[in-house]
C-alpha cells in the first residue's frame, strides 16, 4: 500500500516563485495535461496526484488577510474561497500570499477579484525597508549593540504597524523584518571586520574563516534582492494596471530559478550545520610555540641580529615585562594578536595560509648583554608574509601604511632611512614615541615584512637607520 501510495505521488520543485503569477499558472496547465494534478504546496515544492491527464486551468489571486486590528469571523480570505468555489473554482493550495484554483469547467467566468493590497503602500513600504536597513548598516558602524538593538526596534515599528493596516502579506512583511535586522547586522560586523585591511584580515583570520564568512554575506545579500526581486517586480505590475498573461512560457528562466532554490537550501543546510557544530570547518589550528622550544628557522633577522657583539639575550622578569607592556599600551597600531600573548617570553607563531604559504608572527623581548657591559632592553616584532604573488605583498604593505596613518593621525611622523635593497621600505614611529619605538615596512618580491622594535631609551640603542639594513639584507634569505 505504501508503495502505491508513493506512485500516486509526486514532488517537484516549482519553475518560478510565487509573484511570477503567469508562468506558474502555464505550468500547472502544462502538468495537468501530463497527468499530474496538484495537490499542495509545501515551501516551493508542488506536491502532484498521478492521476488520468486533464485539461483544467489554473489561476492564482491574492488571498486577503485580515488586519490584527481586526475581528473577523468567517475571515475575509474564506469569503473569497467561498466566492470562487461558487463560480465553479475549486481552491487548491496556497502560494505566498496567492491563493491557487482549478477548474475544469471551460465555461467557467474568469476570476474577477478585486486588488486586496494597496500596491503604492507595498512599493513603498518595500522602499522603506531597504532604506532603514542601510540607514542602520551605517548607524551600526558608529555605535555599539545596544543602540543597533534599540534602533531596529524603533524603526521596525512602522512597518508592523504599517503592514497590518494595510493588509500587506505577512510573509513580505516578515522578510522584511528579517533582512532589516540582519543586513544592518553584516555591515556593521564587517566594517569592524575589516578595519585592519581586507588582505590583512584575510591572512590573519585565515582563508577558512575569512572566505566563508565573506561567501556568507554575499550570499545573504544576494537572498535579499533576489527574493525582493518578485515582489516589487509584481506589485509594479499590478501599480500600472499592466494585467497578468496567463499563457507566459514557463521554460523561460526555470532551469535557474531550481538551481538558485536547490543552492539556497544547501546553503542554509551548511550554515545551520555550522552554526550548531562549533563551525569545525572553519576552525584553524593555531601553532604557538615559546621561541625556545621552536626547532625551525626564520627568513628574517632576529633581534641578537642587530647587536653582533651580545653576549647573551636573557628572558625579561616581571617587572621588566609589566614595564614594557605599560610601554606598549601607549602605541596604537600593534597588532592584536601581540597583546595577546601575555605570557613574558618570546613566541613565534606559523600560520601558512592560501594567499601566503608563509606566515609569521615572531615576539622577542629580553636583555642583550653586550661584551663591554651595556645592555640593550628591547622587543622586536615581526609579522612576516611570503604571498603567492608579488602584489599581494604590495597590497599588504599599502593596508599596513594605511592603517597606521588611520590610527595615528596627526602623529603619524616619517623616519629617514638609507638605500635599502628591497622593492619598498617605509619606516615611522608615533611622534610622541619617536626614538623608543620606530615601525619599518618592507616589500621586496613576493615577500612583506612589519617589524615593531622597541628599545628602553635608557640603555644601549641601536639607530633605526642600522637595524633596518641588517634586517632588509637578511628578509627571505
Amino acid at each position: 500500500m505504501a508503495e502505491d501510495r508513493k506512485k500516486r505521488y509526486a514532488i517537484c520543485i516549482a519553475p518560478c516563485s510565487s509573484y511570477d503569477v503567469g508562468r506558474m499558472e502555464s505550468w500547472l496547465e502544462y502538468m495537468a495535461q501530463k497527468g499530474y494534478i496538484l495537490d499542495k504546496m509545501i515551501a516551493g515544492m508542488a506536491v502532484f496526484r498521478r492521476e488520468e491527464p486533464q485539461k483544467l486551468r489554473y489561476r492564482m489571486c491574492e488571498l486577503p488577510q485580515d488586519s490584527l486590528y481586526e475581528d473577523k469571523s468567517p475571515s475575509s480570505q474564506q469569503e473569497l474561497i467561498s466566492i470562487c468555489q461558487a463560480s465553479g473554482w475549486n481552491f487548491i493550495a496556497e502560494r505566498g500570499a496567492f491563493g491557487i484554483f482549478a477548474t475544469a469547467d471551460n465555461a467557467a467566468l474568469e476570476l474577477q477579484t478585486e486588488p486586496w493590497i494597496d500596491y503604492d503602500k507595498a512599493l513603498l513600504q518595500m522602499g522603506y525597508a531597504l532604506f532603514l536597513a542601510v540607514f542602520c548598516g551605517i548607524s551600526c558602524t558608529f555605535a555599539d549593540w545596544r543602540w543597533r538593538l534599540g534602533i531596529a526596534a524603533v524603526l521596525l515599528l512602522p512597518i508592523f504597524y504599517w503592514g497590518h493596516k494595510k493588509k500587506i502579506p505577512r510573509v513580505l512583511q516578515t522578510f522584511m523584518c528579517v533582512m532589516l535586522i540582519a543586513l544592518p547586522g553584516f555591515y556593521g560586523q564587517w566594517s569592524l571586520y575589516l578595519g585592519n585591511g581586507f588582505f590583512i584580515t584575510w591572512i590573519n583570520e585565515g582563508s577558512g574563516v575569512f572566505v566563508s564568512a565573506l561567501l556568507r554575506t554575499l550570499f545573504f545579500i544576494f537572498f535579499f534582492f533576489y527574493v525582493l526581486a518578485g515582489p516589487f517586480q509584481y506589485c509594479l505590475r499590478m501599480q500600472r494596471g499592466i494585467s497578468v498573461d496567463h499563457s507566459q512560457n514557463w521554460r523561460w528562466k526555470a532551469p535557474v530559478y531550481r538551481v538558485t532554490s536547490v543552492g539556497v537550501l544547501v546553503i542554509f543546510t551548511y550554515m545551520f550545520m555550522t552554526m550548531f557544530n562549533g563551525c569545525t570547518a572553519e576552525t584553524q589550528p593555531t601553532n604557538l610555540q615559546r621561541w625556545e622550544q621552536y626547532n625551525g628557522t626564520v627568513p628574517f633577522a632576529l633581534l641578537e641580529d642587530f647587536v653582533p657583539q651580545s653576549v647573551a639575550l636573557e628572558a625579561w622578569n616581571d617587572t621588566t615585562k609589566v614595564q614594557f607592556d605599560e610601554q606598549r599600551q601607549r602605541t596604537r597600531d600593534v597588532p592584536a594578536v601581540f597583546y595577546n600573548w601575555r605570557a613574558s617570553g618570546s613566541h613565534i607563531e606559523e600560520k601558512p595560509d592560501w594567499l601566503a604559504p608563509q606566515v609569521y608572527y615572531l615576539q622577542q623581548e629580553g636583555t642583550l648583554r653586550l661584551i663591554d657591559g651595556q645592555q640593550l632592553q628591547g622587543s622586536l616584532s615581526v609579522i612576516y608574509y611570503e604571498t603567492h604573488w608579488p602584489w599581494i605583498a604590495r597590497a599588504l604593505a599599502r593596508e599596513y601604511e594605511h592603517l597606521a596613518q588611520k590610527r595615528l593621525g596627526e602623529d603619524y611622523q616619517i623616519l629617514a632611512l638609507p638605500e635599502l635593497d628591497v622593492d619598498y621600505a617605509l619606516a615611522y614611529s608615533d611622534a610622541q614615541l619617536t626614538e623608543s619605538y620606530p615601525r619599518l615596512l618592507l616589500v621586496d618580491g613576493n615577500r612583506m615584512a612589519k617589524v615593531y622594535f622597541y628599545q628602553n631609551p635608557d640603555g644601549y640603542t641601536v639607530p633605526v637607520e642600522q637595524w633596518s639594513q641588517i634586517f632588509a639584507a637578511q628578509l627571505g634569505k
